[in-house]
């Protein structure tokens, strides 16, 4: 694996848990697991979640949920691009599941695998 890419996309998963966590609510949670041939990357927020037509565009460059944002506040769109695209270089494949007021959960299964 490029460590340099898979610190890139924890880094990215992070901050979004963050930027989109509540204040009341339980912290973003990071879990990483190693198990046959696959590095698992979990991170899991209980912010304010995403309707089912926001997740389908989510890893869309340039896409943004709040289009009224501007880049210095909400960066270019491309955070959740850059992690679908260093997962697919390592032949793995990034899972998100969201729901509106309930948090995201994202997952990131990268191959191991030299094939």
């Amino acid at each position: 694996i490029d460590p340099i890419r898979i610190k890139l996309l924890v880094k990215n998963l992070l901050k979004n848990a963050v930027k989109y966590s509540l204040e009341n609510q339980a912290k973003p949670k990071i879990t990483i697991n190693l198990t046959n041939n696959f590095l698992t990357i979990r991170v899991i927020d209980h912010g304010i979640g995403m309707s089912t037509e926001q997740l389908d565009r989510l890893t869309e460059p340039f896409y943004r949920i709040d289009r009224s944002r501007q880049r210095e506040t909400g960066g270019f769109g491309l955070g959740l691009y850059l992690c679908q695209a260093i997962v697919k270089a390592h032949h793995g494949d990034l899972t998100i599941n969201s729901k509106e007021g309930h948090g995201t959960e994202v997952t990131a299964n990268i191959s191991l695998s030299t094939k």
